[in-house]
């Protein structure tokens, strides 16, 4: 357990605690969408974009659109917690491939990563409160 002199240095520690927990649990629910995606050519898969402050409108042309999970974890490293994140894919058909389009993924499948996204912050609290983040 931490001892603190001051409350300035527990509310910073207390800061840098949640900061962790949101980004794992974040970053961990963007890259479930990511690996979840139906792939053809990869051009879907590979057009996920994380922003912070402002949701992202364009498409990445498709022979750029590589890394997406590591560029995720950029994304969220650049978060805090007074700041939305925004996780985007901008292909014409990505609604149709939330609603059951695709075969290779069901119906309503980044709707259930987000709600499996509390699984995931609680996974963080536990990892963070034994000190192994």
């Amino acid at each position: 357990m931490a001892k603190f002199t001051k409350i300035k240095d527990a509310k910073e520690d207390v800061m840098k605690k949640l900061t962790k927990v949101a980004r794992g649990a974040g970053i961990q629910v963007f890259n479930n969408c990511i690996l979840g995606s139906p792939v053809k050519s990869g051009r879907f898969r590979g057009n996920w974009q994380v922003s912070v402050g402002n949701m992202i409108t364009s498409e990445i042309p498709e022979e750029q659109a590589i890394n997406t999970i590591v560029e995720a974890s950029v994304g969220m490293s650049k978060w805090s917690l007074n700041e939305i994140a925004f996780l985007t894919n901008n292909v014409p058909y990505a609604e149709r491939i939330e609603q059951g389009w695709s075969g290779q993924a069901p119906a309503g499948w980044v709707r259930q990563n987000i709600d499996n996204g509390q699984k995931a912050l609680d996974d963080y609290v536990k990892k963070v409160e034994n000190g192994n983040e």
